[in-house]
């Protein structure tokens, strides 16, 4: 990564992620639904991820990710996925409070401690890579 991405930034980048998993790409009204923002908030977001080159948008209203901004959510969502491992299997907090912390975490948590977590714990290979 060229720069340290806003919180928002890297949640609109997992959100469209997680929702492009079938189709390849998403629209901004599932965007919205799934983050529960207004659809202005989401155009607002688009054009800016837009501009740092992070996603396309097609004639059609599809958003999907570029190589850049996917390798910015696969980042994101490794981040989140062994937080929220070592919260609940390792620490033993409750699932819910847990997703709750992985997902305030994820944003603030540097690469290099993630990786340590990760090799320490042997979470090389998370349900991230499926993305």
């Amino acid at each position: 990564m060229d720069k340290k991405l806003t919180e928002s930034k890297e949640m609109y980048l997992k959100a469209i992620c997680h929702l492009s998993q079938t189709e390849g790409s998403t629209r901004s009204v599932n965007i919205a639904d799934y983050l529960s923002v207004s659809k202005p908030s989401v155009s607002h977001a688009i054009s800016i991820l837009s501009q740092d080159g992070l996603i396309n948008k097609d004639v059609f209203n599809r958003i999907s990710l570029t190589s850049k901004g996917r390798q910015n959510a696969l980042k994101v969502i490794k981040k989140y996925d062994v937080l929220l491992y070592v919260l609940v299997n390792i620490i033993g907090v409750d699932m819910s409070v847990a997703k709750t912390d992985a997902g305030r975490l994820e944003h603030i948590v540097s690469d290099e401690t993630i990786e340590k977590l990760a090799e320490r714990y042997g979470l090389q290979k998370l349900c991230f890579e499926n993305y």
